[in-house]
């Protein structure tokens, strides 16, 4: 390729031909005579190894440290970095524990519903339809057995429909806090986030179904009294100790929910593991889950009647009010973050 270069007199950039190298040329413009170089100067540093630079991309995995302490020849780097600059919502060293207030989450939760109705309802009619979708799939595996009438195939479709339905289930209440918290923080939701999972999904798998066991384990914990009297000859005891139980179970097990009820949001928040996000919702749940009980209870009665007076058209705002606005709406304040009040 031809060699580039400046005349030394006059800075023009002059080019000859690759083999010319070595030799003098007389520039056009001053007259001067200038020796050619053995390479053009571009094509010199184009051919340069390549070097590590010091704005290199970081990868995810790496930590940012403080260069006094670390020895880094990096004279780019700042001392007073100590967190990791990737992934910062790996972070929880900026949450702070607050106390939520009904009336401020149950305000803002309605002021969202008013201004992104539109939103909130394509995202809760897609939750249906993909639900239902699913739902009709697995049954037709199951409809197959019947035809056929082989208990084997019966079975596996059962427990197909529960994995299916498991892992449906699992997905879409992912994407509603991933819409919701965009929702919550900006005020300005995407419908896309709903299908933003991947990156959470195995850990949000193992997340609901540790939640799952953990209801489950503390059902069967509080029923084995009431199962141990039928063993007994005294039975008049028998409905009332299965009441009791029953009413104990139901309670322990909401009380289990709500330290937990946090755990999703912190999971796709902050990108934590299954018992980091137990953890941190159990901590930012302290003192926290009454009111979020009466939250519950409140918005469940309304939306169970607006569904019911809409003919179940109120299905599509009320499914995904309660992880994609009241929840993440619960996470915000409960951890102090900002929401799109405070970005107005």
């Amino acid at each position: 390729m031809p060699i580039e270069f400046r005349c030394t007199s006059c800075d023009k950039l002059l080019r000859t031909p690759d083999d010319s190298a070595g030799k003098n040329a007389k520039c056009p413009q001053c007259g001067g005579i200038v020796a050619v170089p053995l390479a053009s100067p571009t094509e010199s540093i184009a051919t340069l190894p390549p070097t590590e630079s010091p704005f290199a991309e970081i990868d995810a995995s790496e930590r940012l440290v403080s260069s006094a302490g670390s020895g880094s020849p990096n004279p780019y780097a700042s001392p007073q970095i100590t967190a990791p600059l990737i992934k910062e919502q790996q972070s929880t060293a900026d949450l702070s524990h607050h106390l939520i207030s009904f009336d401020e989450v149950l305000r803002m939760s309605w002021e969202l519903v008013q201004n992104q109705l539109g939103q909130i309802a394509l995202c809760g009619l897609l939750y249906l339809a993909i639900v239902l979708g699913a739902n009709i799939a697995v049954g037709a595996v199951g409809a197959v057995g019947q035809a056929v009438n082989e208990p084997g195939v019966q079975i596996v479709g059962q427990v197909l429909s529960q994995v299916v339905g498991f892992v449906v289930n699992s997905y879409l209440q992912l994407g509603l806090l991933i819409f919701g918290l965009r929702l919550v923080r900006t005020g300005t939701p995407r419908v896309s986030d709903l299908f933003a999972v991947k990156p959470f999904l195995w850990r949000g798998l193992g997340l609901f179904l540790m939640i799952t066991i953990i209801y489950y384990a503390v059902m069967i914990v509080c029923l084995a009294p009431a199962f141990g009297t039928l063993l007994t000859e005294q039975q008049e005891l028998i409905i009332p100790a299965f009441v009791l139980c029953v009413l104990l179970g139901v309670g322990v097990g909401v009380y289990a929910i709500l330290r937990m009820a946090l755990a999703g949001a912190f999971l796709v928040d902050r990108d934590v593991g299954v018992m980091e996000s137990l953890r941190l919702s159990d901590q930012f749940m302290t003192g926290n889950k009454l009111t979020t009980l009466l939250l519950g209870i409140v918005t469940g009665i309304i939306g169970m009647f607006f569904v019911l007076i809409t003919c179940c058209l109120g299905s599509v705002v009320v499914t995904p009010f309660m992880l994609g606005v009241l929840i993440p709406t619960v996470y915000l304040q409960a951890t102090g973050q900002t929401t799109y009040r405070s970005v107005r």
